[in-house]
């Protein structure tokens, strides 16, 4: 099978979600979805049986709460998504005495335990302040985007063509034909370039978005 598939027809776009309707979680799974090698995962979790094996390929796409699944990306709404996608932060309740465990701590992670019988905003200026110490001390920028959502249907669309073989001389003339040929190449090289990123790296920094 050839990878990426497009999950959608680009030229039709009545056929991409409204981001201002999609939470961050379902924004994040458009671009997840398209990537070549999720889709290729996927593919061979189905025939997988091991639990061991099947957390592996779940703890490399789905940071969240384990859940020995991979989502079809045929799926639109995969039910349980967003746990499986947020990462950060994570809530956990001890009720009464007792130890909880979170089985899966990630590249920058932290963990920072609350008592409901002291007043919060004493207990989260002093969280704020830790937090920003252990960023010192482990030399870690943040990784801030301000991806705006509501070309992100472009983006998708940039995808699913690609995935169908399109010239960036075609997507031009097609997204871009009001423009001159030099401006329309050079703006769908970059719009290229921002979908990409999206669909293989960055997806996890929306999922969050309320």
């Amino acid at each position: 099978m050839k990878y990426p598939y497009p999950i959608k027809d680009f030229t039709k776009p009545k056929q991409y979600p409204d981001p201002d309707k999609r939470s961050g979680a379902l924004l994040a799974w458009e671009f997840l979805r398209r990537n070549p090698k999720y889709q290729e995962d996927f593919d061979k979790f189905k025939k997988l049986k091991s639990p061991s094996s099947k957390r592996k390929f779940q703890e490399k796409w789905l940071p969240g709460i384990p859940t020995l699944t991979l989502f079809d990306p045929k799926d639109n709404q995969p039910r349980g998504l967003k746990l499986a996608l947020i990462h950060a932060p994570r809530f956990n309740v001890i009720k009464g005495k007792g130890t909880v465990n979170i089985e899966s701590l990630y590249g920058g992670g932290v963990f920072v335990t609350f008592n409901l019988n002291i007043p919060i905003k004493r207990q989260l200026d002093k969280t704020r302040k830790f937090l920003e110490r252990e960023r010192k001390e482990q030399k870690i920028k943040p990784i801030e985007k301000n991806y705006q959502r509501h070309i992100f249907p472009l983006y998708c669309r940039i995808l699913d063509a690609k995935a169908e073989n399109k010239t960036n001389e075609l997507l031009a003339k097609f997204f871009y034909g009001d423009r001159t040929k030099g401006d329309a190449f050079e703006k769908i090289k970059q719009e290229i370039k921002v979908a990409y990123r999206l669909r293989d790296l960055d997806y996890i920094f929306i999922a969050d978005i309320p």
